[in-house]
């Protein structure tokens, strides 16, 4: 799987260089999966259900010359894939990130991570398979200051380099830490749900950077379980049932209001999780859901998330300042201290009034 950035006929390694293009010629960044979902029908809804489409492509993941592993978080996505490759009996490897920095009331903390590696030993057990061959790489103040601790750090990734917060989030770089050689492996993430919107031509779906790029990396083969271009008709499947929810339970609203309340209102998320076929509850929905970023750290006196943000706002850290660099170098570029979202192509699954335009 190869992912860049494209503006106009040019593509680059990260979005800070993009959005430079973007800056001077006027052209919209576009994040580009790959000309094969170009190819795919995406007006045909498929027959199988999500569990089979994705028992398809585990066991086509399986044929990989390579061993797999998994980067595991217990949440609604991860441990989705996990039990795809549990039922169907094929072995992994899971790499569980400790994020010690993070509160214990979110489940990126290290007060849970006796509760994911349980929670991923009985989903195994039930399939009659082995009890998980895992690692545990710990994030810490340590990490997070080697991560930032070079001016234009942005430049040196894929993804920003954070997602939002002062922290160590870019698993390109995290699995530098693994026992398990990530170049040997390769490295599976349950990436990403795909989002539907309705704009003048029609239904469609795509995903943006910001909650995707953080799990992905040039140097080493990644794959998105649930977007790869490698299983397109998984993830149309997702998406027309995203499509018959909405048009189902809300006939008489738009499109784009109806997808909005689904993908985007908090009381709906654990429904949205399981019309797209995920494995989870309301509780470990809430909790995944609860840990999603609420800003950049450097605009919060007090971010509830992270344990150390106050030792680097008081101190004048090279990592500190390298990190609100970021932020200054995309304000002068987009007029706005914020990632902006840089998206991929609109894949149609409907057009207007039944006319392709």
């Amino acid at each position: 799987m190869r992912i860049f950035y494209r503006v106009g006929e040019k593509t680059y390694r990260n979005p800070i260089d993009a959005l430079t293009d973007t800056f001077t010629t006027h052209k919209e960044p576009i994040l580009d999966l790959g000309s094969e979902l170009n190819l795919y029908n995406w007006q045909t809804e498929p027959a199988l259900n999500v569990a089979q489409c994705e028992d398809v492509y585990a066991k086509q993941l399986a044929s990989s010359k390579k061993p797999l592993r998994l980067v595991y978080s217990s949440g609604t996505d991860s441990h989705s894939v996990a039990a795809a490759f549990a039922r169907n009996h094929i072995p992994l490897c899971y790499t569980l990130v400790d994020f010690s920095v993070v509160h214990d009331t979110y489940l990126d903390g290290t007060k849970w991570l006796p509760f994911k590696i349980n929670r991923l030993t009985e989903l195994l057990r039930s399939y009659d398979m082995p009890s998980p061959d895992y690692e545990v790489i710990v994030v810490d103040k340590k990490k997070i200051e080697a991560q930032f601790n070079k001016e234009n750090f942005f430049l040196n990734d894929c993804f920003y380099g954070t997602s939002l917060g002062f922290n160590l989030n870019q698993f390109g770089e995290i699995l530098k830490y693994s026992k398990y050689s990530p170049e040997k492996y390769l490295n599976i993430f349950g990436m990403e749900k795909p989002r539907l919107y309705q704009d003048g031509i029609g239904i469609y779906w795509q995903i943006t950077d910001t909650v995707s790029m953080y799990g992905y990396s040039h140097d080493f083969d990644c794959c998105w379980f649930y977007t790869s271009p490698e299983a397109p008709e998984l993830i149309a499947r997702q998406a027309w049932n995203v499509l018959n929810y909405c048009q189902s339970k809300w006939p008489n609203l738009d499109f784009n209001t109806s997808s909005t309340i689904v993908q985007t209102n908090k009381s709906y998320y654990h429904t949205w999780c399981t019309v797209l076929g995920r494995r989870t509850d309301p509780w470990l929905s809430l909790m995944s859901r609860a840990k999603k970023p609420i800003g950049p750290s450097f605009k919060f006196n007090n971010d509830p998330r992270y344990k150390h943000l106050n030792y680097y706002k008081n101190t004048s850290s090279e990592a500190w300042k390298h990190y609100v660099a970021l932020f200054k170098k995309i304000e002068e570029l987009t007029g706005e201290d914020v990632l902006p979202n840089i998206t991929s192509e609109r894949y149609y699954l409907k057009y207007n009034d039944g006319l392709r335009l």
